[in-house]
């Protein structure tokens, strides 16, 4: 008996002891390589919020739905997990070959990137976005430092390493005539003036134009790809055309003859002006590109995109065309949501400027990372099998997908459920609604059979009467 109190006691140690070690698992790091190096287990988690966000877009989920998802022949939780795992292999990789290469990202670059408010068109920074995410990453355990390495640090890792080795004197490096190459098949070169189909009214509220303004702007864009294709004019022509179309409300009372003898049928319209459109990337573009405009209108605006862009700026209508047209050559485009009046200038004029090496655009940059960004990203994941790494599975098993999944997805996949369970309530009282009625009209039409054969007999009855009393008679 004692012996086997004894042999009870020492399991129940054994245990406790166990218990013991599994809780104080070092979980501070998730990857390690082979030279010792770490990453911390908060870049692993926010990898993770990363791999979630794909991992919606690949099913058109969210929520904790998303985990049980199949994706690439895996749960939606075990995807998550093992690409968390390949973007932490990456950081480790791109940090190697940086320190192979002699490449140094110092702290004051880190934070100067970090600051910068041009990361969101002018607005925020990455650290403007920490502040007001910082409650929700913290709880995930997100440090400031991890979410700050995995992002700035990595892609200001990324873009040196890639100059490194294809810039210039680098040991992949692309030459100018292969930049040339590229920019002339692939790029173009337009100038266009937009209008919106919707416009906004004096109290700076929006509606959409009317069938009759939108033919006064179709019949004026119309009439500026006569002004250049049918009688030889210039874009300066067409910018001044423009101008006296649409003249601007400080000119408006000194212009308002000529504007009436030009466009009377626009100016009995005052609502009929047209809304100039510009999202932030043609803006963007539109900068790029304003050292080579040479007309004399604001209104005219001009831009230099990469054909092979599958996010063309004004959509997929606007790209064909340009594709068809020729050199000064003008058209008009009409879609769903505006109008277009485009003249393309040849490429070969822009090549001079586009790769000058202290030109600020970034064309010859942007150029270089559509030739090599694929060559560059399969060469990282080769170095990068290469190198030993080890897994840190008691991180990985305390820190799961569910982790990252804000509670406003699951909100969001609740509502969605009780939406469909209500529809589909709905529907089965619609469906037994429809029956009743259904067999309703089958006893009203049995009813109105059974009168039917009533009557048949009554009128049968009575013909019999009147037979028999003719006989009688």
């Amino acid at each position: 008996m004692k012996n086997a109190i004894k042999k009870i006691a020492a399991s129940t140690i054994c245990g406790a002891l166990l218990l013991s070690m599994a809780g104080c698992a070092d979980t501070s790091w998730s990857v390690k390589r082979n030279d010792d190096e770490t990453l911390s287990v908060g870049t692993y988690i926010y990898y993770m919020t990363q791999a979630y966000s794909e991992a919606k877009e690949k099913t058109g989920k969210s929520g904790n739905v998303v985990l049980s998802e199949t994706i690439d022949k895996k749960t939606g939780d075990q995807w998550i997990r093992d690409r968390a795992k390949e973007l932490c292999v990456e950081q480790m990789t791109l940090d190697k070959l940086c320190k192979d290469n002699k490449i140094n990202i110092t702290d004051d670059e880190i934070n100067a990137t970090y600051t910068d408010k041009s990361a969101f068109y002018g607005y925020y920074s990455y650290s403007d976005m920490w502040v007001m995410s910082k409650k929700s990453y913290e709880a995930m355990g997100i440090s400031e430092n991890s979410y700050k390495n995995a992002i700035i640090k990595t892609a200001l890792e990324k873009d040196k390493l890639f100059n490194k080795l294809y810039g210039e004197g680098g040991s992949k490096e692309v030459k100018d005539s292969e930049l040339e190459k590229y920019f002339k098949e692939n790029y173009v070169s337009y100038k266009y003036l937009t209008t919106s189909l919707n416009k906004t009214d004096s109290n700076g509220k929006s509606t959409t134009m009317t069938d009759e303004e939108k033919e006064v702007v179709k019949a004026q864009y119309e009439r500026y790809v006569k002004i250049i294709n049918e009688q030889g004019k210039t874009i300066d022509d067409v910018a001044a055309q423009y101008d006296k179309d649409y003249p601007s409300e400080s000119s408006t009372e000194s212009s308002s003859e000529s504007s009436q003898e030009t466009t009377s049928s626009a100016s009995s319209e005052k609502s009929s002006q047209p809304e100039t459109t510009s999202s932030e990337a043609s803006t963007e573009s539109s900068t790029e590109s304003s050292n080579s405009s040479t007309t004399k209108s604001s209104s005219v605006q001009s831009s230099i995109e990469d054909l092979s862009n599958e996010n063309f700026v004004f959509g997929d209508e606007v790209k064909k065309k340009l594709k068809e047209m020729k050199d000064n050559e003008a058209a008009y485009v009409a879609t769903s949501s505006a109008y277009y009046f485009l003249y393309k200038t040849p490429i070969a004029d822009e090549v001079s400027s586009a790769l000058d090496k202290n030109n600020t655009s970034n064309y010859r940059s942007k150029i270089l990372h559509s030739i090599k960004d694929d060559e560059f990203d399969k060469y990282i994941e080769e170095q990068g099998k290469k190198i030993d790494y080890e897994f840190n599975d008691a991180a990985y098993n305390k820190y799961t997908p569910s982790r990252v999944i804000p509670d406003s997805d699951n909100s969001k996949d609740e509502s969605s459920k009780a939406s469909s369970e209500a529809n589909t309530e709905s529907s089965t009282e619609s469906k037994t609604s429809s029956k009743a009625s259904k067999e309703t009209s089958t006893e009203s039409k049995t009813a109105s059979e059974a009168s039917t054969e009533s009557s048949t007999e009554s009128k049968t009855a009575s013909e019999a009467s009147k037979s028999e009393s003719s006989a009688q008679g």
